[in-house]
């Protein structure tokens, strides 16, 4: 990794760190019976995922769940941020020098209170871990990871980690879990 990246990286942790600390959210026990709303990161190049992505979220919504969909594309050139009501797109040219996410829209998620969040992203992005660490969710579910502290629940998947897996992971947790 150059020294710049390091030195970004270093202050980002920081600065991430300390916004948590100071963040006021409402965490609570919350599963699909009793979920109503929901923000779902993905991860926008990964389109071998997107067919079981796209299965959950419609499994979400017979839930009554109201989906609020953020596409992360890990590339350098500009990206059409909303495509529906619902629906965001973003790039690494919607970051700010240091890597942080920026704009009106990254705002309004940050404010927004969801019911649950989950990172539906394999591989794993400053961007969208930023988006987690912030997010006022009551529930933020993701991979299980030794780096990242954000979640209230993590999934691990040992070395069988692939999206279909993880959703059924995800739904069994989810339904069985008490509130």
């Amino acid at each position: 990794m150059k020294e710049s990246k390091k030195i970004f990286s270093r202050f980002n942790s920081f600065s991430v760190k300390r916004k948590v600390a100071k963040l006021k959210r409402k965490k609570a026990t919350v599963n699909f019976k009793t979920a109503k709303t929901a923000l779902i990161l993905i991860d926008g190049l990964a389109a071998e995922d997107n067919e079981h992505i796209f299965k959950f979220i419609t499994f979400l919504r017979e839930n009554n769940i109201e989906i609020t969909q953020l596409f992360f594309y890990n590339i350098k050139e500009k990206v059409d941020s909303k495509t529906t009501d619902h629906s965001f797109h973003f790039s690494r040219k919607d970051t700010d020098l240091t890597g942080k996410p920026k704009g009106q829209v990254i705002n309004f998620l940050l404010q927004k209170e969801f019911d649950l969040l989950f990172d539906m992203s394999i591989e794993k992005y400053f961007f969208l871990n930023y988006i987690t660490a912030l997010s006022r969710a009551k529930l933020k579910i993701g991979l299980y990871s030794d780096a990242l502290l954000y979640f209230d629940l993590m999934i691990n998947m040992g070395e069988d980690v692939s999206m279909g897996n993880y959703i059924k992971e995800l739904k069994f947790y989810l339904q069985n879990l008490k509130t």
